[in-house]
């Protein structure tokens, strides 16, 4: 068990929110909700699903974690992904796909409850994979430091694509800051909020990692929290956010 969250821990190396009146989604569908608006976001937090949880995964991600907030020492954050298929032993299927739209890392401070943008990620420009200082596949789990580029992935026309089924036997790895992290205050509390599709027998993982400071790398941080699986969404974009503030 040491060693599976000791390599979780890793993955920061390569390298939140709607207010509390609006955890149901009036219509999780909507395409206003493609451009997304901090102060009128139609989100709602995963829900655990056994269903959902990979068949091999690690005893540590299996159950949503909120975190805790007794981390002084460390001043930088970073939001992350993981993306798999339910089984690791199927026939490659490059059928099923996570498709986000938007990533947005958000911070509310504590005493005024003001939530402000920190990051967001909407995916526009010219179609691509993602690099190597953005994403990568990785032995499921993280048996070893090594990784290699997410051939899995695409960018185009505003959508981030993810096909964790070509690579059964992989995790497929994203994060927020291609070339650091985001700064941490102590005086805030933070989230991400996702509008994403899930087609298929896979799942997706919203988490982050802490950071001693912006320049930071493994072994200076500690996950911060990560949420329940996230299983097929029927068809439809649907926005999450996690943790709950």
């Amino acid at each position: 068990m040491k060693n599976l969250v000791f390599f979780l821990l890793f993955l920061g190396l390569v390298l939140l929110s709607c207010s509390d009146g609006v955890n149901s989604p009036n219509n999780p569908d909507d395409p206003n909700d493609d451009v997304f608006n901090l102060e009128n976001c139609n989100c709602q937090p995963p829900i655990d699903d056994d269903n959902y949880i990979p068949v091999d995964c690690y005893d540590w991600g299996k159950r949503a974690w909120s975190g805790d907030d007794q981390n002084g020492d460390y001043h930088a954050i970073q939001g992350w992904f993981q993306a798999v298929t339910l089984d690791p032993n199927v026939a490659p299927n490059n059928d099923w796909v996570i498709e986000i739209k938007y990533a947005v890392l958000v911070s509310r401070d504590r005493a005024t409850q003001k939530d402000t943008i920190v990051a967001l990620l909407n995916y526009n420009g010219s179609s691509r994979s993602l690099n190597t200082n953005e994403g990568g596949l990785f032995s499921r789990w993280y048996q070893d430091n090594s990784f290699s580029a997410m051939k899995n992935s695409l960018i185009d026309n505003g959508v981030l694509k993810i096909y964790p089924g070509s690579f059964p036997d992989r995790v497929s790895h994203w994060w927020m800051h291609s070339s650091g992290k985001y700064r941490r205050e102590a005086n805030k509390d933070y989230r991400i909020i996702c509008r994403v599709r899930i087609t298929g027998n896979i799942a997706l993982q919203i988490a982050a990692d802490y950071y001693k400071e912006v320049s930071s790398n493994y072994p200076d941080n500690k996950e911060a929290w990560h949420s329940s699986w996230i299983g097929q969404t029927n068809g439809k974009f649907v926005t999450y956010y996690f943790p709950n503030l």
